[in-house]
């Protein structure tokens, strides 16, 4: 059987346009580098350069631990995670979980622009375990 981790940046955020009526008060725009705390707020959504899957343990895999480990991360204006905001939201074992926080500082992505800046983000992302 071939173990597989497949990683997926979310994208439900992908299809989403901001729609502003020309009425409406425009949003103040944070410094550039503070924190946007909704990836949905920022006008251009990062998109993964690099995504390289993390390790499957040998040990789950045999034992058919599989299952999704979403978590949360803060990347910076230069598309880099910042590994010390690496937290879990779910995961099905631990050590699934330190797979992904082993491989997260490889990952690259474009910045988030807001107000045509780079800005930091928060974002929420998955990476699935199955064993095929």
């Amino acid at each position: 059987m071939q173990a597989m981790a497949v990683a997926t940046l979310i994208t439900a955020v992908a299809g989403l346009q901001t729609c502003a009526s020309p009425h409406a008060p425009s949003p103040s725009l944070p410094p550039s580098g503070e924190l946007v705390p909704d990836v949905a707020r920022v006008e251009e959504a990062p998109k993964p350069l690099v995504q390289t899957a993390p390790n499957y343990p040998d040990s789950l895999r045999r034992a058919r631990v599989q299952g999704r480990v979403t978590f949360r991360f803060v990347l910076d204006t230069m598309g880099v995670p910042e590994v010390e905001t690496f937290r879990i939201v779910s995961s099905p074992d631990v050590a699934l979980s330190e797979a992904v926080q082993a491989i997260l500082p490889s990952w690259r992505y474009t910045p988030a622009r807001l107000g045509g800046r780079k800005v930091r983000v928060l974002l929420e992302q998955w990476v699935n375990f199955a064993v095929r």
